[in-house]
């Protein structure tokens, strides 16, 4: 995705994969403890009896009991990887955090599953935002040794301390050198949470609302300078997730009884809910969103009328550039900004009207706009 004002751009769903079946509309839960008691008393074959229909029905607890035990194997179980990471896989869909740690750990080292670093921290990540404290653990260390988390060989980020919850400060590793970045402005923890190849890094970080409430916020750290990202309408915290070249963040935002997701475009803050669209009328919204490319599109889930979870990615639907001032037109005040903004840019990606993406608004960049001129599609 270019630098071009996103009021002339959606999303288009492109691509689902239904990844869960729907939930059981309910288990009693001295099924599944029957389950447990059998697996604790060393019957696993009993084990798997009763955790079997549980899982098939769509239950997480089960589907990561379940994908343990196959790991694990013993008694008249035989051990199964490929089968276990796929009932990880199903129960991490719907949130179990130690199946996200573990699935993440058998991506990590190639068990049962393909070895990806970079889908074992996503997984991490995702688990450590859970406060599971052994993804925590692994998603520092993929930091550290820039496991899967750096978008280039010579950088990385993440944090350092002894708890996010106290005493983290975000830091970027470049090449052996270590930087501490410290906390965000106005907060006491900082969090780096994705790098680009421009070195600019996504930090997340607690801060105390007005109520003395801790909270999270998000920042951009470019240059030496922190840019708050802001929030969008409703919401008063931000998590980002990811960062890609073009300076583009998605996360999401917290509000009382609210949760939306974002993508941050230009010094602006969308919500993503207002901004896709799908020919399938079963989709209802966007559940998570976890990568951004560097071409904008966006890896996450969706929410479906007919089931639990499904993968999803948003590609961006690109139309005429020059509609700087968002009303739908590339006309005249649309021009007068651009001659407004004329020559170089502060920065590199903070002009609108530098359509080329060259640093500098010019003739370029005019040409860009005339050849637009009239509604946008």
């Amino acid at each position: 995705m270019t630098a071009s004002h996103l009021r002339c751009c959606l999303f288009v769903l492109l691509f689902t994969a239904l990844l869960g079946a729907p939930f059981a509309p309910g288990y009693a839960a001295e099924t599944y403890d029957a389950g447990m008691r059998a697996y604790d008393a060393g019957d696993h074959a009993k084990a798997l009896e009763i955790w079997g229909p549980l899982a098939e029905g769509g239950d997480g607890k089960a589907q990561y009991s379940l994908g343990k035990l196959l790991e694990n194997g013993g008694g008249r179980v035989q051990q199964d990887l490929a089968e276990a990471a796929k009932w990880y896989q199903r129960a991490a869909d719907h949130g179990v955090s130690a199946a996200q740690n573990n699935l993440g750990l058998m991506y990590a080292q190639g068990r049962g599953v393909p070895r990806d670093v970079a889908r074992a921290a996503q997984l991490w990540l995702a688990a450590a935002e859970k406060d599971h404290p052994i993804a925590q653990f692994n998603l520092g260390l993929a930091y550290f040794r820039g496991e899967g988390v750096a978008k280039n060989q010579s950088q990385a980020t993440g944090w350092m301390g002894s708890s996010i919850f106290s005493d983290a400060h975000a830091f970027v590793w470049d090449n052996g050198n270590v930087t501490d970045l410290g906390v965000i402005p106005g907060g006491f923890t900082g969090m780096g949470m994705a790098i680009n190849n421009q070195g600019d890094v996504a930090v997340q970080g607690l801060t105390f609302n007005d109520q003395n409430e801790v909270i999270v916020r998000s920042f951009l750290w470019r240059d030496g300078q922190w840019i708050d990202i802001g929030v969008l309408p409703g919401c008063e915290g931000t998590r980002v997730l990811d960062l890609n070249d073009a300076g583009q963040a998605i996360g999401y935002c917290e509000g009382p009884g609210a949760i939306a997701r974002f993508v941050w475009h230009n010094g602006v803050m969308y919500d993503l809910n207002e901004l896709w669209i799908s020919d399938d009328p079963g989709f209802t919204g966007i559940g998570g969103v976890w990568a951004i490319s560097n071409e904008g599109r966006i890896a996450g889930s969706g929410l479906h009328v007919e089931f639990s979870g499904v993968a999803m990615r948003l590609t961006p639907i690109m139309s005429p550039l020059g509609d700087l001032d968002g009303d739908g037109t590339v006309g005249v005040k649309d021009l007068l900004i651009l001659l407004g903004a004329w020559g170089p840019c502060p920065k590199k990606g903070d002009c609108l009207a530098d359509f080329d993406n060259s640093g500098d608004v010019g003739v370029k960049d005019l040409l860009i706009l005339l050849g637009n001129w009239g509604p946008c599609p």
